[in-house]
């Protein structure tokens, strides 16, 4: 190339930067030619060989691997030879590496129409192995509730036959996610549900990590802007009050939510959500119109529903969020869908409690007990928001591994939120929340690691 760079002291390695195909707006693609791309090649075949082989994590070996597997290339650039260093040649470099890459650790159960894939199938399913997935594919009328166990993920496609897979998965305590209108209602994370035809946009509903960090309200074309098949849909439905909408049809705000989900454990249609819940707009299409923002709110939706806890960080605030409790016991029970929804990324869901500390001793029968990963050692507040009964009394008691308890001193009169400080080392924690006082009601938990952050509402930050 006449912009290539070369050096008299020889650059290590050299990337092609003409007719090169990537990705470019609106779902298309581009031929690009430059040296900007010569980084992220590179980063690239680095990413490939960790990936194959995680030994390989020295620096140095890496680099001296790369540089000595390359291809020379001063035969065809002789007034620069010795200069251009060796072109990068990722299957000479991976091969030297060996493969010592363990077997995908998740897995899920792909339920589709048919055990021959169409395109928009045969898409998801590459999703779900590039995000490290074993994928196990079922006939629709030929799945059954059993088949999610030990699994990571459900998925049920709009491909599927409502009619054959019914309720099958709707009580399964693994997370599903689906694009089939018709398993809205019989999953009783939706009702009065439907299509639209050749609806291109969304409207994002809230700044949960779900909505990919978009600014509340924003429009996301969804499908390409060409060549959009006639039957191309989207799937919507009503929501429950426990749901998190993370986007909608603009003209029918409330009625059509087209990407919703729910936390393990919150009220749904007549039952509650044995584990995590996603219903998506893809529906009714064989084709690969969806564009790279569709795609991307599916691998959101993957890693989001598969993941017991997860971290949102900015420059000066970390948020931490848990499941629903991983044990509980005594005078806690699981309150109304409307009591503890969620339209924030930042909450613990919690259940509502009514039991009491009978002796007074501090050491109540109730007890909410969480799991807890920090990854940066630091000072936190531990926020909860909660409702008193009376005037002036320990209304929780706040425990992290075994240190001694912290109490909380809740008031009658409305919900609002308190917090303590505490020092957490990097790694796994437990946390406990036990319950002192009969009536008392708990529904948000907050940890940050922002000293000045004080919450306020029923879910949003």
């Amino acid at each position: 190339s006449s912009f290539s760079n070369y050096s008299s002291n020889k650059l290590d390695v050299v990337v092609p930067a003409e007719g090169l195909l990537t990705a470019f707006p609106n779902g298309t693609r581009a031929s690009v030619q430059g040296t900007s791309f010569a980084a992220p090649i590179a980063s690239g075949a680095v990413a490939l060989a960790l990936g194959q082989n995680p030994s390989a994590l020295r620096r140095d070996t890496l680099k001296w691997r790369i540089k000595a597997y390359g291809t020379s290339i001063n035969d065809y650039n002789p007034y620069y030879a010795g200069k251009l260093g060796s072109l990068l040649n990722i299957e000479n470099f991976l091969s030297s590496l060996g493969n010592s890459a363990p077997s995908p650790a998740r897995t899920a159960l792909f339920v589709a129409g048919s055990l021959s894939l169409n395109a928009s199938d045969k898409f998801f399913r590459e999703r779900l192995e590039l995000l490290g997935f074993k994928v196990t594919v079922v006939k629709d009328s030929s799945s059954y509730a059993a088949q999610a166990r030990n699994k990571d993920l459900v998925l049920i496609s709009s491909s599927v036959d409502g009619n054959s897979v019914n309720t099958k998965f709707r009580d399964v305590a693994v997370p599903v996610i689906t694009w089939e209108d018709e398993i809205f209602d019989d999953m009783s994370i939706g009702y009065s549900v439907g299509d639209i035809s050749n609806q291109k946009r969304l409207r994002i509903r809230n700044t949960h990590p779900l909505s990919m960090g978009y600014s509340k309200y924003d429009y996301v074309t969804v499908y390409n802007d060409s060549n959009i098949p006639s039957e191309n849909k989207l799937a919507y439905a009503k929501v429950y009050s426990s749901a998190i909408i993370v986007a909608a049809v603009p003209s029918d705000f409330y009625n059509k939510v087209v990407f919703f989900a729910y936390e393990k454990g919150v009220a749904l249609g007549g039952t509650h959500a044995a584990a995590k819940r996603v219903g998506m707009f893809f529906q009714n299409y064989d084709d690969l119109s969806i564009n790279n923002y569709g795609a991307a709110f599916f691998d959101t939706a993957v890693v989001w529903a598969t993941n017991d806890r997860y971290s949102v960080s900015n420059t000066d605030k970390t948020w931490l969020e848990a499941e629903a409790p991983s044990s509980v016991s005594g005078g806690f029970t699981w309150g109304s869908g409307s009591s503890w929804n969620i339209s924030g990324g930042s909450y613990m869901v919690t259940p509502q409690s009514l039991g009491n500390d009978k002796d007074g001793n501090g050491n109540p029968n109730a007890k909410l007990s969480y799991k807890l990963k920090i990854n940066n050692a630091g000072t936190y507040k531990i926020w909860l928001r909660s409702y008193g009964v009376d005037g002036d009394s320990n209304s929780f008691f706040v425990q992290v591994d075994n240190r001694a308890k912290k109490s909380f001193n809740f008031r009658q009169g409305s919900w609002y939120w308190k917090s303590v400080s505490i020092y957490l080392p990097a790694g796994e924690h437990s946390l406990n929340i036990s319950l002192r006082e009969a009536g008392t009601k708990l529904d948000k938990i907050l940890i940050t690691s922002n000293s000045n952050y004080i919450p306020s509402g029923l879910g949003s930050y």
